[in-house]
This record gives structure tokens, C-alpha cells and sequence, in this order.
């Protein structure tokens, strides 16, 4: 007798269905967000295995590509991390070719970062292939399960605004280049 073979959504996870007792929303979304940003982390970062980059190296550079003429204090305070770590990301990925190291406009001595051309096709490499595992995803899931993603969205990115996020802009992605009208407004949505 021929073994049957389960589809790729029949092996799908379980739902999340409603908080475990003794668990409330924000505990059961923490979670679920926090998996979800650590698969797709993951699975980035075995797509990109030959950057060599470490996960504040790519958060520099998106800082970089957001804020030219960023300074290495700036840099480590938006990123949380000792100046000194932050000086030896960007002395590697000034090597690398990803960032470029200037002179900081009135102040002659201090250091101004950009993300250089190879660095912005890194970030873009990066994005494409987050877009690609989440497409993946979300093509495994049974359609009224990809329907109440997309529902859930505008509410999510009302939770972003409440929580004091950034609004979103036209780009979604510190990694796209911005649209011509977004790049005329100052990369901000009116």
C-alpha cells in the first residue's frame, strides 16, 4: 500500500488561536513577533552565510542609509551599543567597502558615515531575501490564515503608531531607494 504524502499545508503549524490561560494579548503577541523576527533573522542570515556580517553591523548600516553624515557616538547611542564596538563595526565595514568613513561637517576632526554603493546592494540583497522566506510563508498557509494576516495589519501598524513608532513612509523599507516624490518631501510621508 502506497505511503501517502501530507502537502506542504497539511504540515502547517498549529494556529495560535486565543492567550494560553494565565497569559494575556501582549504577552501571546511579544512572543509570537519575537519568533517570527528571530526565523526570519535566521533564515536572512543563511541565505547571506557570505557577508559575514553580524546582526549590529546590518543595523549600522540601515542606520547609515537612513542618517548620512551620522557620527559614531550618534551611531552607538541609537544603537544602544559602547562607541568602541561601534568604531570597530565601522572600521570593518569601511574595509568591506560597505560604509564610507567622511569628515563631519563642523567639526573637522570628527568622523561622518554614509553607506557606500556595495553597501546599499547588500541591504537590498537582504531585504529581497526577507521578502522572499516571509512569500514563502505565507504561501505554505491555508488561505483564510493568509486572509487574517492581511486583516490584521492596519491594526498592527496602528499598534506601531501607538506604541510611538514611525509612521510608515512610501519606502516600507530602510533598505528601498525612496520614491522621487518621497526623496522631494524630505523621505516623509505628508
Amino acid at each position: 500500500m502506497p505511503v501517502a504524502t501530507a502537502s506542504p499545508r497539511s504540515r502547517r503549524a498549529p494556529a495560535a488561536g486565543p492567550p494560553t490561560p494565565g497569559t494575556d494579548l501582549s504577552t501571546e503577541l511579544s512572543r509570537t513577533l519575537s519568533r517570527l523576527h528571530r526565523t526570519l533573522r535566521r533564515r536572512v542570515n543563511q541565505a547571506m552565510a557570505g557577508d559575514g556580517l553580524s546582526d549590529a553591523m546590518v543595523d549600522l548600516l540601515r542606520l547609515a542609509l537612513v542618517r548620512p553624515g551620522l557620527r559614531v557616538g550618534e551611531a552607538a547611542a541609537e544603537l544602544s551599543l559602547a562607541p568602541n564596538s561601534v568604531s570597530t563595526m565601522v572600521s570593518r565595514l569601511v574595509e568591506a567597502g560597505l560604509l564610507e568613513r567622511g569628515t563631519a561637517v563642523g567639526d573637522r576632526r570628527g568622523a561622518a558615515l554614509a553607506i557606500s554603493p556595495a553597501g546599499r546592494s547588500l541591504l537590498a540583497a537582504r531585504r529581497d531575501s526577507r521578502r522572499a522566506s516571509l512569500a514563502a510563508g505565507l504561501g505554505a498557509l491555508e488561505p483564510d490564515d493568509q486572509a487574517a494576516v492581511a486583516q490584521a495589519l492596519p491594526a498592527l501598524a496602528r499598534l506601531v503608531g501607538a506604541l510611538g513608532g514611525p509612521r510608515p513612509d512610501r519606502r516600507r523599507d530602510p533598505a528601498e531607494p525612496p520614491s522621487p516624490t518621497a526623496a522631494s518631501e524630505g523621505g516623509r510621508r505628508p
